[in-house]
């Protein structure tokens, strides 16, 4: 009776090893995922703040354009509205990267606090589940 328990006790810990080692894996794989969906996030992302400078330029080239084709006798007002059409194309590029960093930094902490979440469960069970054994082991052995 005495081995059979032993046995008993041996399958059990090879199970539980067995689970913990495909969890491992299962959780390795959703990190791996989570990785590959975020650096394709940002780039969807990036390409899309880039995509739109480019049409904001295109924009206020073109207008620039349409300002210096037309006849105008007043130079100053043509200047101040070139002017004016520049200004706006900067404050819309600083916008966009303010946004973009802030975006950034989102990603960057809720990616942070996923493996904080994905850890705690992972780093309970390792720790609770020997101990346990080793309870159950002592208390019947010794």
């Amino acid at each position: 009776m005495h081995s059979q328990e032993l046995f008993q006790l041996s399958q059990y810990l090879q199970e539980a090893l067995h689970r913990e080692q495909m969890l491992e894996q299962k959780l390795a794989k959703l990190q791996c995922l989570l990785a590959t969906t975020q650096e394709a996030s940002e780039s969807s992302w990036q390409a899309l703040i880039d995509e739109d400078r480019l049409l904001s330029r295109l924009e206020v080239m073109g207008n620039q354009l349409q300002s210096y084709s037309k006849n105008q006798t007043e130079d100053g007002m043509r200047k101040e509205l070139v002017s004016l059409q520049e200004d706006k194309h900067h404050y819309e590029i600083t916008a966009k990267e303010s946004l973009r960093r802030v975006l950034q930094e989102k990603i960057e902490v809720a990616r942070k606090l996923s493996e904080v979440e994905n850890s705690q469960p992972a780093t309970l069970v390792k720790n609770k589940m020997p101990r346990a054994v080793i309870t159950t082991v002592n208390k019947k052995y010794c």
